[in-house]
């Protein structure tokens, strides 16, 4: 039994000496620390070829955590296109109560209305929605999303064609009723507008709009 002091801080008894000195140790890495008793700390560590072993532990847990990791985050993806999907088709249910409302106006068949949409992207492709859903006729879809109006019309290719009626051209004036502009192709077109609160008169003025293209 010897007695071993490092410094003033530790005075112990050891059951034997295993190096020369501190120096043969190598590597050092302290894995815990704790309380055994009042005023005593047992402090756990490995040395030399442990200290590679432990490294070389960490890694592959590491490698381990970011395979896991990478595999949650194509999971959340997943889910937030199948949620995306989802409130898409609940939105799509919507054009069922735009088609059933529809009213024939200078003998052509209108659809408008305010509805619900996250973005752009998702107001054309309920426009796009809305034209598979209605044999003949014009359509205006308008929603509120990031403190402005969003807007997109469609034209059946029979009325583009018969009457020379154009989809960009429509939504570009009942955009500017709002306050904004836009335009596109004769059978679908999206604008933007900033007074939220005209979209009623928007809605009323949009058959005059069309009625006056009809006359030209």
């Amino acid at each position: 039994m010897n007695v071993v002091q490092f410094g003033k801080e530790s005075i112990e008894f050891c059951g034997g000496t295993h190096v020369q000195n501190s120096s043969q140790i190598g590597l050092f890495k302290i894995l815990s620390e704790s309380s055994i008793s009042s005023g005593v700390r047992r402090i756990e560590a490995v040395t030399g070829a442990g200290v590679e072993r432990f490294i070389h532990h960490q890694f592959e847990k590491l490698h381990e955590s970011s395979d896991v990791i990478a595999k949650l985050h194509d999971e959340k993806k997943k889910l937030e296109k199948e949620i995306a999907e989802f409130k898409l088709t609940q939105k799509k249910q919507q054009i069922g109560k735009v088609v059933s409302s529809g009213e024939s106006f200078e003998g052509i068949n209108l659809y408008s209305a305010k509805i619900e949409a996250d973005g752009n992207d998702e107001l054309k492709q309920l426009g796009d929605d809305l034209r598979d859903h209605i044999k003949s006729g014009v359509g205006l879809l308008l929603s509120v999303f990031d403190e402005k109006v969003g807007l997109v019309c469609v034209v059946t290719d029979d009325l583009i064609k018969q009457k020379n009626l154009s989809a960009g051209k429509i939504v570009g004036d009942v955009a500017r009723i709002l306050g904004g502009g836009g335009g596109g192709r004769p059978q679908s077109a999206t604008a933007g507008g900033k007074d939220i609160q005209k979209i009623d008169e928007a809605i009323i003025e949009f058959k005059k709009i069309v009625g006056n293209y009809l006359t030209m």
